[in-house]
């Protein structure tokens, strides 16, 4: 199979750009963009495209933002007759009918290891799970989520540093190498797809505002594990004098005093250090509401800590 394909691309968030930049720069032809209509974000609550919507804007593709994928929308992609459909974080299930238009022709890049993490929030669940490595997976999309057969795998450590945000990058980097590797072995047909383990299954179901609240009962490891995975959102977050603090960056300081959960054990140069059900939790980088992220002794300039005072009242 030499001859370009018409490739239909479907994403929304930031993690989809270079997926779909490698479709650009691919011999392929990329017939249109889809991705999720414009909506009120930011504070203004001003109406605005996700990523892919704007960069499709920018770069003169054919966009579609279906409010659902009705007959009608189906009626359209039929038209426009791709080859193959390429879903990245698209952020909506496709269902039987669009599904059938293009039956075993719509190419998935997930940011897990399937079967590990079918779901929304791969990459959040597996920082939340302390997970040692991840990575990115093709697949063959099938009506069931994130269940289809597997075509190509990468495996991607995850290290300390890592968070939501700066482990995303380097997936939505990976998996755009990987779906170059599956594109190329799908023109030459040397694909062979491999169902998953069923029995091996996880889930990464969405996240809410309300998973980021910090429960200082917890072991500190736990709560680094939240901070690193719900960064930049929703956030780990807690409350100190009736405001919300997010809390950007922490480390674990092993300690054996037991003393009360959410109590400032310390104030050091480089950060706040918070009891937690095991250990503590030396914070160094915060944001309380209605103020700019700043680093833990930038904080304690403009707003005075004492040891004693508690986090979580």
């Amino acid at each position: 199979m030499n001859k370009p394909l018409k490739i239909l691309f479907m994403g929304s968030p930031e993690v989809a750009l270079p997926s779909l930049k490698v479709l650009i720069e691919s011999k392929d032809q990329l017939v249109a963009v889809v991705s999720q209509p414009d909506r009120p974000s930011g504070r203004g609550q001003e109406t605005q495209p996700c990523a892919v919507a704007r960069f499709a804007r920018e770069q003169g593709i054919p966009l579609l933002q279906p409010e659902k994928i009705d007959d009608d929308f189906v009626g359209r992609i039929r038209e426009l007759a791709p080859d193959l459909a390429v879903v990245v974080a698209y952020g909506k299930l496709l269902p039987r009918a669009f599904l059938s238009l293009l039956p075993n022709r719509c190419l998935n890049v997930h940011f897990s290891l399937l079967p590990r993490y079918r779901g929304a929030a791969p990459i959040q669940w597996a920082l939340l799970n302390d997970e040692e490595e991840t990575g990115v997976t093709t697949m063959i999309i099938s009506e069931k989520l994130d269940a289809g057969p597997v075509l190509l795998q990468k495996k991607i450590a995850i290290g300390e540093e890592d968070n939501a945000e700066i482990l995303g990058a380097r997936l939505a980097n990976a998996g755009a190498q990987l779906l170059e590797e599956t594109m190329e072995g799908w023109r030459q047909e040397e694909l062979t797809p491999r169902p998953q383990n069923e029995r091996e299954v996880t889930l990464a179901p969405s996240l809410k505002k309300d998973d980021g609240k910090i429960d200082w009962t917890r072991k500190a490891k736990v709560i680094w594990c939240q901070v690193r995975a719900l960064n930049p959102w929703p956030g780990a977050w807690t409350v100190l004098d009736g405001k919300r603090v997010k809390i950007h960056r922490a480390d674990i300081v092993p300690r054996t005093e037991k003393r009360v959960p959410g109590e400032i054990y310390g104030l050091e140069p480089d950060g706040i250090e918070v009891v937690c059900g095991q250990n503590t939790l030396l914070i160094t980088e915060l944001q309380i509401e209605g103020k700019k992220k700043m680093s833990a002794s930038e904080f304690l300039h403009g707003y005075p800590l004492s040891e004693g005072k508690r986090f979580g009242e």
